[in-house]
């Protein structure tokens, strides 16, 4: 039943009502409001805790932690812009730290961090105690790098722990245990042969991709996971793949979808973009082609010089290598250092060649003088 107001006799439910409905809009698109910037401050955070770190940055790290000690994360991180203290921490611990190694691993460090594995599992940080100068992360890094490509502690020391593993006689976890049997046959497997790749092209055309495991059986040393990756990766005509596919269209939008996600998830977020594209290439194109902060100008000496170092240290590990010398990508390292080394055999062989040719003319013009010499001298 309508209300009545006493003094006129006007009917205010509706206007009550009309009051109630508009309060409760502007709640809702207060809340709405509320919401996206809610969702912008999030993402922010994300590409802000994302996006890798400058040698500004560094700079600024370093000093802050010189200055008040490698503590008070939260403080120090003040003094780097746009940076948390678990972010500024792990940066030190991991990468800045003078006391951290920068050199290759030995053969005695592998043993020991895989001990560590054997006896505390996953748990990163009590293993890098166990090795003086290794940090965390390089002892994680290590660790996936051997389970992932096999990389070979030594000859001798590989035999001898895989030998012992299948035979069975090696006190190690189950899951451990597995991983590097695993791990020995890609050590006898290497990597794809034309004539693996053509044969698994033609499992595929007959038996379409829907169980990888069928068509692993077909292979005496491939499992399925390996076949279904090269084919994904590698075989599938569905990948554009050449120089130049990149469009410029493209181009626009992997850098759009980079300051909007961060370089990070490569394959599930920003690949998903690109039909016929993998995650592997849209890294690679950023990283060598279109990131702002690559260098486009000639190589410098110090970089050339440091270039060898480097190459001294990690042979043909070209993504480390550049991770050293800023604002230059792998791409440009490996190019530069190939090119540089071309050009150096072309000098060297062009030298040699005029050094033979100099001492082929030196022989000719002395037995010519030997000659006349021998046809002037009076026969007795």
């Amino acid at each position: 039943m309508a209300s009545l107001d006493s003094n006129n006799g006007v009917d205010t439910t509706d206007a009550k009502a009309g009051i109630q409905t508009e309060e409760l809009k502007e709640f809702d698109d207060q809340n709405e409001n509320r919401k996206e910037k809610n969702k912008e401050v999030e993402l922010e955070v994300l590409i802000r805790k994302s996006r890798p770190w400058s040698p500004a940055e560094d700079l600024l790290l370093k000093k802050a932690v010189v200055k008040n000690g490698p503590r008070h994360w939260n403080f120090i991180a003040s003094f780097v812009p746009d940076r948390q203290g678990k972010q500024c921490r792990e940066r030190w611990a991991s990468v800045l730290d003078p006391k951290i190694k920068k050199t290759p691993w030995t053969e005695e460090e592998k043993r020991i961090m895989l001990q560590g594995v054997e006896q505390y599992g996953h748990k990163f940080s009590k293993i890098s105690a166990l090795l003086p100068g290794r940090s965390e992360s390089q002892v994680k890094n290590i660790y996936y790098s051997i389970q992932r490509k096999g990389n070979s502690i030594s000859p001798q020391a590989d035999a001898e722990i895989m030998a012992s593993i299948v035979a069975g006689n090696a006190k190690m976890k189950p899951t451990l245990k597995r991983t590097f049997v695993e791990i020995a046959r890609k050590f006898e497997i290497g990597d794809w042969t034309p004539k693996e790749s053509t044969k698994l092209i033609k499992h595929v055309d007959k038996m379409g991709t829907g169980d990888w495991g069928a068509i692993a059986e077909k292979f005496k040393n491939r499992d399925a996971s390996a076949c279904e990756k090269h084919w994904r990766e590698v075989l599938s005509p569905t990948i554009t793949k050449g120089r130049g596919s990149w469009t410029p269209d493209e181009d626009k939008e992997l850098i759009r979808l980079v300051k909007l996600h961060g370089p990070v998830r490569w394959a599930q977020q920003i690949a998903k973009h690109f039909p016929g594209r993998i995650g592997k290439q849209c890294r690679e194109r950023w990283y060598n082609t279109l990131d702002p902060g690559l260098k486009r100008g000639p190589w410098t000496e110090v970089e050339k010089e440091k270039l060898k170092k480097l190459h001294e240290l990690y042979g043909n590990k070209w993504s480390k290598i550049a991770k050293e010398l800023p604002g230059r990508s792998d791409n440009d390292c490996k190019n530069h250092w190939n090119g540089s080394n071309r050009r150096t055999k072309v000098i060297k062989v062009s030298t040699k060649e005029a050094e033979k040719r100099k001492a082929e003319t030196l022989i000719g013009a002395t037995a010519e003088i030997t000659d006349k010499r021998q046809k002037t001298i009076p026969k007795l």
